[in-house]
């Protein structure tokens, strides 16, 4: 009878059925999750979207000194921290994405030091969909993260606000731009799904963010 009652139930009945199940799977997500953070001193939770991305964001905590840190281990169906998106010419992929650490949250920037050296003083600006565009500048100089048969890859960070979270959740990054020390501008125009996927990474990070550090 269980399943008949599904199969006839009326869309207000399904919304309001579905909506209750995803919070019921939440806080028994969330309730797995902290008994592991509390145990452990980590726990990794997996977020399937509705467009079927699947995300992987990792939460731990220090002993020493009892700071937390959000990562990304899978963004989108990709075993990365970021999400990979590329140079208007092709050949240079730059990974954007957000970390937690330190008791500050950062936007993070990663590209092959043939291509971009994310020095100090550097910019690198972000194209919103409202047209809105954010700018920053390196406070510091970029560092080696990993090495491939391609080159070095570097990577540099700058601490964000939630007012920079709010915007980038609720609009699409459109585009971004590098300027160097030299004046060169690289710039990189986001495709559909590398937009969907920045979007629900943030989101994801937000949400987990609120459910874990500050609560």
């Amino acid at each position: 009878m269980g399943i008949l009652k599904r199969i006839f139930e009326s869309d207000s009945t399904r919304k309001l059925r579905v909506e209750r199940e995803l919070k019921e799977n939440k806080e028994k997500v969330k309730k797995i999750a902290t008994e592991s953070l509390d145990s452990k001193g980590r726990a990794e939770l997996e977020v399937i979207t509705p467009n079927h991305g699947r995300y992987i964001i990792e939460i731990s905590r220090d002993d020493f000194d009892n700071h937390m840190k959000l990562e990304f281990k899978s963004t989108g169906n990709y075993n990365s921290n970021k999400v990979m998106t590329f140079e208007d010419s092709g050949y240079c992929p730059v990974g954007l994405g957000i970390l937690y650490e330190e008791n500050e949250t950062f936007f993070m920037v990663d590209a092959y030091q043939k291509f971009m050296k994310l020095k100090k003083g550097e910019k690198f600006s972000l194209l919103l969909s409202t047209k809105e565009v954010i700018e920053f500048e390196f406070d510091k100089d970029g560092y080696r993260i990993d090495k491939d048969q391609d080159g070095v890859i570097y990577e540099n960070k700058i601490k964000v606000d939630d007012d920079f979270l709010n915007k980038v959740c609720e609009n699409e990054l459109v585009k971004w731009r590098y300027i160097s020390h030299s004046a060169d501008k690289k710039t990189g125009q986001l495709e559909d799904g590398q937009k969907a996927r920045f979007k629900e990474a943030v989101q994801i990070f937000k949400q987990v963010y609120s459910d874990f550090i500050h609560r």
